[in-house]
This record gives C-alpha cells, structure tokens and sequence, in this order.
C-alpha cells in the first residue's frame, strides 16, 4: 500500500513513527531498492496520556487489553533503568520485567 500511495503522490519526503521500528526499516529499506528519491524521516512516537502509544490499532483495545499493553511498556522501561544503573545480567532483568507483568496481571485478577 505504501509503495502505491509513493507512486500515485511521488513525495520528496515521508515521516513515518518510530512505534514501529521494523515497518520504518522496511519502508527505508523499499525507498532504497526501488531508488526513489524520497527522504524517510523518522520520527518519534506521539503518546496517549495514559503512555500508550498512539496508534489507530491500539484504539480498538479493550480496557483489560489496553492495562496489559501498558504494563508491558513499564516493563520494558523498568529494565532499561535497570540496564542504565549498571545491571546487565540477563537473568535479573527478565525477572524484574516478569515481577512487574505478574503485578499487573494480579492486579486485574
């Protein structure tokens, strides 16, 4: 679909999110081998307040959905400070992020 709507508006340049690293790398990646001389930007990832990523797929989350989506994301985060602080032990950082997914899930239940 993208590569269509590039042919029918052949832009200089096209900003897609960085909430999904893998369809920006992609999208680079087919700007590249088809030689098309579009810029892709980056750009950062626009939040809900609750932290939850903006996004047209995360709207059709259910409450119960959207609280596990979000501790997934704490998660995740809690093991980047952790990292930051001068952990790196594989074993504790899981266990931290499932510590944290478990409260979540207790928390619901």
């Amino acid at each position: 679909m993208v590569a269509k709507l590039f042919n029918i508006l052949t832009p200089d340049v096209a900003c897609f999110g960085q909430k999904d690293y893998q369809q920006l790398r992609i999208i680079a990646a087919m700007v590249e081998a088809m030689d098309w001389p579009i810029q892709v930007v980056p750009c950062p990832t626009v939040r809900e307040p609750d932290g939850l990523a903006m996004s047209s797929r995360n709207m059709y989350l259910s409450a119960e959905e959207r609280g596990r989506a979000l501790a997934i994301s704490r998660a995740l985060r809690l093991a980047k400070e952790q990292v930051k602080a001068g952990f790196r032990q594989t074993n504790r950082l899981l266990t931290t992020m499932q510590k944290r997914l478990l409260e979540q899930r207790a928390g619901q239940g």
